[in-house]
């Protein structure tokens, strides 16, 4: 019975520190968008990039940033 309580209290531990940190991480990916987004509005070419790789899906968004995050951001 006892462990079935300290069960409890650590999934309610867990609970209340995602709640905390799930507010932070949405605003960070927010930011993140934001800034993927007008890299793109400003850059032709990186948006004809993107839309040449991702939109045919030659690769995922997440593998594009990898690899042209630093270069758009440099311009």
């Amino acid at each position: 019975m006892f462990q079935f309580h300290r069960q409890i209290r650590e999934r309610d531990a867990a609970k209340d520190l995602l709640q905390q940190l799930l507010p932070k991480f949405k605003r960070r990916v927010n930011r993140e968008l934001e800034e993927r987004h007008r890299l793109l509005r400003e850059n032709p070419e990186l948006l004809q990039l993107y839309k040449d790789l991702v939109i045919t899906q030659i690769l995922t968004p997440e593998e594009f940033w990898t690899q042209h995050a630093a270069t758009a951001k440099s311009k």
